[in-house]
């Protein structure tokens, strides 16, 4: 049986390159991408509140759901600072933001400083978040992302204080931190404010999770920092669950598997669990129900064998009559 979709004139369309990420793609990102099909068949181009509007998903799930999809291929950056695009072909990996950050010489320094104040002070609360005077090249670096890039001296400084959050203090790492930023859409205050709120509770998770499964120190891999945001960004798993999680996963395999606990946690979530309580009830439910199917089976064998037997004796007796 053939199938047609019936043709509107407000229709969306999906970019053919986003099937191969179907499947890896949470229910939020499937969500954005279809939201944003929808604001880019009005207006050719749409921005993260554009989604926001449409979706009612919280800003931050936006952000992600979009570097998700832009790190797939799917969707870029247009010209514009603002607007995201739906591109016809998929994109090669090509950086946005080229590496062309002019250069300002001690003159321009010093124009720069004489006509704008908060320049000066944006050195010198980096030079103390730092805690160093900064040399010349590294004054051009911090003056590159307040006037090439046009972001904020707030957007500056908090990104300065995040990356000393993590003992990163070093203007090249900021620098890079920064335009890493700003290349994947978090290029204003209030993005930038969403985004640190993101950061800070997916750390502290990410710190939980090594505790709970003995990882140490080693770096997550992609797909096991996938995992974690899975658990808790999308599916807003408490803490207590991953831990059970992990308690069944190393009671089955007797190592900590995250891809093990994983499937445990999808079935959960697939089941609507949002506590332990749930989960363990769900588990004694299970196996109370597997022992009464072991009961039923043995009663049956014993059934067979009996009938198997009675008639081999009646056919014994058959034979011995004639």
């Amino acid at each position: 049986m053939m199938f047609e979709f019936i043709k509107k004139q407000n229709s969306i369309q999906l970019p053919y390159e986003a099937l191969d990420k179907l499947n890896t793609a949470s229910e939020t990102e499937l969500r954005v991408l279809i939201y944003a099909s929808a604001a880019a068949s009005k207006s050719g181009s749409f921005d993260e509140n554009d989604i926001q509007m449409l979706s009612n998903l919280e800003l931050t799930d936006v952000i992600i759901a979009l570097q998700f999809w832009r790190g797939a291929g799917v969707i870029c950056k247009t010209n514009s600072s603002e607007k995201l695009s739906l591109p016809e072909t998929k994109k090669d990996d090509t950086p946005l933001i080229k590496n062309d950050i002019p250069h300002y010489s001690g003159e321009e320094i010093n124009a720069l400083f004489e006509s704008n104040g908060e320049l000066r002070l944006l050195i010198d609360e980096c030079q103390k978040l730092a805690g160093k005077m900064f040399n010349p090249h590294e004054i051009n670096k911090i003056i590159s992302l307040y006037d090439y890039l046009g972001l904020s001296a707030e957007y500056i400084l908090n990104v300065f204080s995040y990356c000393k959050n993590k003992n990163k203090t070093t203007v090249p790492y900021v620098e890079k931190t920064a335009f890493n930023l700003y290349d994947e859409g978090v290029d204003t205050d209030e993005k930038l404010r969403e985004y640190l709120i993101y950061r800070e509770r997916f750390d502290s998770a990410v710190g939980n999770i090594r505790r709970i499964f003995g990882i140490g120190s080693r770096s997550f891999t992609k797909k096991e920092e996938a995992f974690i945001q899975k658990w808790t960004e999308v599916w807003k798993m408490d803490m207590s669950m991953i831990e059970y999680a992990y308690e069944l996963t190393v009671n089955a395999t007797e190592k900590a598997s995250l891809p093990y606990a994983n499937k445990i946690l999808e079935g959960w979530h697939n089941s609507g669990f949002t506590t332990v309580e749930q989960a363990r009830e769900a588990g004694f439910e299970y196996k109370k129900n597997q022992k009464t199917a072991d009961t039923v089976t043995s009663f049956d064998s014993d059934e067979f064998f009996e009938a198997a037997l009675k008639r081999s004796y009646d056919n014994i007796g058959k034979k011995s009559e004639g």
